[in-house]
């Protein structure tokens, strides 16, 4: 598959300024370009965004990730081992942060998570006592969770509210979603739809402070599937403008290029760990991925 083309550049004089998707602001910067597509930075949220009407052939969400779940026998192979893993010493950075944080259910219990892909986390949230269901876009990967017997609708959130008007969670969950959606405060705002005033949202997204952030060579981490880059910043902001107050927001220590290519082992993390969180604390590098707790403002 053809890797990342990233090219630095200034806006070319031909091209037309955009308007930020957080803070409506204009913006005349680009900060790397994708295969053509540029990625625009707005300095004022410190946030990069590609926009849908320059990415050729972006379609409909549901296209573009039924075609990418269907297609890619990687994908296919994580969503099947999704539907069967349940171990809770195999839990991300933002599941760990979770359950950390909410080691009990809230409220009654109830949980929605939007992109629940084939259901692990709906699984592992289950075994806590959480009375847990998902929304899940892409019809392939619905599918591998619902034969495995977690509840998903498929659909978008907007679907979801929509047949549900009278469903409301006491948590809703949105692991690396926030990146994927045309319109991020829009999208929160639908969120806060379906929370309970006394419930929390939380969530995940990739870090744009990451140092290696815009060297992954893996397509599906540039648009159309990514089109947000957020900073720790840039995800408070867009928090409250949706109407969330923010009560965590934290990234964690590993760079994303130094955990998937140095750290192979036990032994090389514990021994690369130490110099890792030296140089986080002299704010040389940041971590790959970001997690935000909030709450609905009254």
């Amino acid at each position: 598959m053809e890797g990342p083309q990233l090219v630095a550049q200034p806006l070319s004089k031909d091209a037309s300024p955009v308007s930020c998707p957080i803070c409506r602001a204009i913006v005349k910067t680009v900060r790397v370009c994708y295969r053509s597509i540029p990625i625009w930075n707005c300095q004022a949220c410190d946030y990069c965004f590609a926009t849908v009407d320059e990415i050729p052939g972006h379609g409909n969400l549901k296209d573009l990730y039924e075609k990418l779940y269907s297609s890619s026998q990687e994908y296919l192979e994580l969503l099947e081992q999704a539907s069967k893993d349940g171990r809770p010493d195999r839990l991300g950075f933002a599941e760990k942060v979770f359950f950390r944080l909410f080691p009990l259910p809230i409220g009654k219990g109830r949980l929605l998570e939007v992109g629940c892909g084939a259901g692990r986390f709906l699984r592992l949230a289950g075994r806590k006592s959480w009375h847990a269901e998902g929304v899940e876009i892409s019809a392939v990967a619905a599918a591998v969770g619902q034969r495995s017997g977690v509840r998903i609708f498929c659909g978008d959130l907007a679907a979801y509210a929509s047949h549900h008007p009278e469903r409301r969670f006491d948590m809703v969950t949105a692991f690396e979603v926030l990146e994927h959606v045309p319109d991020p405060v829009q999208f929160l705002q639908v969120l806060r739809g379906v929370l309970e005033p006394s419930g929390y949202l939380f969530l995940s997204v990739p870090n744009l402070n990451d140092p290696f952030v815009f060297l992954d060579p893996r397509p599906e981490t540039w648009p159309p599937v990514h089109l947000h880059f957020f900073s720790r910043k840039a995800l408070r902001k867009v928090l409250t403008l949706a109407g969330f107050r923010p009560v965590v927001v934290k990234a964690n220590w590993v760079p994303r290029a130094t955990m998937r290519q140095v750290i192979r082992s036990r032994v090389s993390r514990a021994l690369l760990r130490p110099p890792l969180i030296c140089l986080r604390f002299l704010r040389l590098i940041d971590g790959n991925q970001i997690v935000a707790l909030a709450a609905p403002r009254n």
